[in-house]
């Protein structure tokens, strides 16, 4: 297992899925600046054996529409992976609406991203946070750039980094290794220990 890959996991239908995220790219950051991914993944499922191979199109300089556009085909397990044993094909845009295609019932379906129901996130307060959980550690950089105080966010962030910097230098300098709480090292990579699995009355 590499370094960047994501498993995402859902309880509710027993499965796992494996796949690495595309890469941005960030473009005009000298004017106004906007963004795109693109790269070719895999998703895979061990449970289910499918997977699939999704193409992130970037923008040409002759074809606009090319813009957060994505393809993809879906395999089932033991099937040679090229377009024609596909049994799903999704074509559109990974930010407005994508078309999927299952050819092996010939039915049609086009789903808009903007009308889909979006989850909240469901986490602690922060002031219920521990110090080094993320929204905590860096919540007065967040406050200054929603406040669009600029040069306020950047003190920030400074003084954090520099806390890091002392506690990294320190830590080196006794020789003390770096013992993530939720992941394990083994000779595959890190493998994520389940925190859901601890009981936390905070969440109850």
């Amino acid at each position: 297992m590499h370094y960047n890959t994501v498993v995402l996991k859902l309880g509710e239908h027993d499965e796992e899925y494996v796949f690495a995220l595309p890469t941005a790219y960030g473009r005009s950051i000298l004017t106004v600046p906007w963004f795109e991914l693109g790269d070719t993944i895999t998703i895979e499922c061990p449970q289910s054996g499918y997977k699939t191979h999704v193409k992130f199109h970037t923008k040409t300089v002759t074809n606009n529409k090319r813009l957060h556009q994505i393809s993809a085909d879906i395999f089932a397990p033991g099937t040679p992976q090229n377009t024609k044993n596909a049994v799903v094909s999704v074509t559109g845009h990974w930010n407005s609406t994508m078309e999927f295609v299952d050819h092996i019932s010939g039915t049609k379906e086009v789903i808009d991203t903007n009308k889909l129901e979006v989850e909240p996130k469901w986490v602690r307060p922060v002031t219920l946070q521990e110090p080094e959980e993320s929204q905590r550690l860096w919540f007065n950089v967040t406050t200054a750039l929603r406040q669009s105080n600029i040069d306020l966010a950047t003190q920030e962030k400074t003084q954090l980094e520099e806390v890091q910097r002392v506690s990294e230098k320190a830590r080196t300098s006794k020789n003390l290794p770096h013992i993530p709480r939720f992941f394990k090292e083994t000779a595959d990579g890190y493998i994520f220990v389940d925190p859901t699995e601890e009981k936390d009355e905070t969440l109850q």
